[in-house]
């Protein structure tokens, strides 16, 4: 799997009773594009392990063939088939793979770590979310929209991306990256936020580090977000 194509995440979360349904017009939709898409390169679709969210991960040979898919009566009948079992339209993330099996993308780590927290999930959500208490909680500036599909830039401009998938006090998705990374490497990252008594569990996830930088992602997290967090109670 090469970088040179136009790839699409799509993410969509099916209503409470309507997952199989979903998973059904996925399928046909998917085995449709093969043998009718010669532009589309590649379509895989996933669905969370006793969840309702859905992504789809698509590349396409160029802009045009992209264009030709989002135009096509297939593509629209898909989406209008969505729309009423889903809780929100989908959203859709441009990136590019950070890594690969097959050798020809960057190398890449992942990292997950727990935390057990003083404060309680929705004021470590509130300080992740909030432009002003994530300022608060760095030292440094931060824009972060509170909408899904839309752009946050932290760390004083050194990391930005775009929200996936926001559960107010539960959960925030993101595509992720740095400034120092290669243009285009987004990972995904994903804080995921449990009540315990006397306090939260934060179950952080990030996917896709460019392995070269997988020792200053750690040492990041850990001192402009982790000690802070671990303090956030006693301020």
């Amino acid at each position: 799997m090469g970088t040179d194509g136009h790839w699409k995440i799509a993410r969509f979360t099916a209503k409470a009773d309507k997952r199989d349904e979903v998973l059904a017009a996925v399928r046909q939709f998917v085995s449709y594009l093969g043998p009718n898409e010669p532009g589309t390169l590649r379509c895989e679709a996933f669905v969370e392990k006793d969840r309702n969210g859905f992504v789809q991960l698509m590349e396409f040979e160029d802009d045009s063939a992209e264009e030709a898919h989002l135009q096509s009566a297939h593509a629209k009948a898909f989406l209008d088939v969505l729309g009423p079992l889903c809780e929100e339209p989908p959203v859709f993330v441009e990136a590019l793979p950070a890594g690969s099996m097959d050798g020809e993308a960057l190398p890449v780590r992942n990292l997950r770590q727990r935390l057990d927290l003083l404060s309680s999930c929705e004021e470590v959500f509130e300080s992740l979310m909030d432009s002003a208490k994530h300022r608060a909680l760095t030292g440094l500036s931060a824009e972060l929209s509170r909408s899904i599909g839309g752009r946050f830039t932290t760390c004083g401009g050194r990391s930005y991306g775009t929200h996936i998938e926001i559960v107010p006090g539960r959960r925030i998705i993101q595509a992720w990256a740095h400034r120092n990374w290669p243009e285009q490497q987004y990972s995904v990252v994903m804080f995921d936020l449990q009540p315990r008594t006397g306090g939260c569990t934060l179950l952080f996830t990030q996917v896709g580090i460019p392995a070269s930088f997988h020792t200053a992602t750690v040492a990041m997290w850990q001192e402009t977000y982790w000690e802070p967090l671990r303090s956030l109670s006693l301020r």
